[in-house]
């Protein structure tokens, strides 16, 4: 899913390769917009890149088919894929979006995560700061989910970290710079701490002598 469109009228798709199409229909009442400002929008492309709240809803239903599901209950999943994409036209439309629930900002601070994983000054306040909400919230929405935002920060780092030193050659101190801590010294610590191993030594061992890590499905 990499756009969304609306439309009462009939209309082609085209897409520049293979894809999955999913359908949503959702009252137009739970758009909080005109009729007029929904058919402008109708059957028009809307680009993932420009539009979070769209990425974040296309990620979240992938995971729901990928395997990996965010939410275990199918429904739930799409109740939060329904209301990211009404929030997705509404800033397509040029009008303010409603507060989100905490599930949709869930999967919205998991997908920020995951694209952010370079980034040094990842973490709460910087997630804060680009969801608009406090950092209080942040640490709510996660707890409310037995789980710390920073937590899951180092432990997609480390997943990022082992992927990159098995399937490329890359120099150790590249890898640490894609996984948003450049110092070499601090990643080879931390990788140790978190894997058992060095980067070093975990490249070089048989992979069925690693030691596993559990990676959870990303957003």
């Amino acid at each position: 899913m990499t756009g969304s469109c609306t439309s009462r009228s009939p209309y082609d798709l085209a897409f520049p390769g293979p894809s999955d199409l999913i359908v949503l229909q959702v009252p137009t009442d739970w758009f909080g917009m005109p009729v007029s400002a929904l058919s402008a929008l109708s059957a028009r492309a809307m680009s993932t890149r420009s539009n979070a709240a769209l990425r974040t809803a296309s990620r979240l239903v992938r995971s729901q088919f990928g395997g990996a599901p965010l939410f275990e209950d199918e429904g739930r999943t799409l109740r939060v894929a329904t209301e990211l994409l009404v929030a997705a036209l509404r800033r397509e439309g040029r009008r303010r979006a409603a507060g989100l629930s905490h599930d949709a900002l869930y999967a919205s601070f998991r997908r920020t995560i995951a694209e952010n994983l370079d980034d040094p000054l990842l973490g709460v306040p910087a997630i804060a700061d680009l969801h608009g909400v406090s950092v209080r919230t942040v640490h709510q929405v996660f707890a409310e989910r037995g789980e710390r935002a920073a937590a899951l920060v180092r432990t997609l780092r480390t997943a990022r970290a082992r992927t990159l030193l098995r399937e490329t050659a890359l120099p150790v101190p590249d890898v640490a710079v894609r996984c948003g801590i450049p110092d070499p010294t601090v990643f080879a610590r931390t990788f140790r701490r978190e894997v058992g191993q060095s980067p070093t030594q975990f490249r070089a061992a048989p992979r069925e002598t690693t030691v596993p890590i559990p990676t959870p499905g990303v957003l």
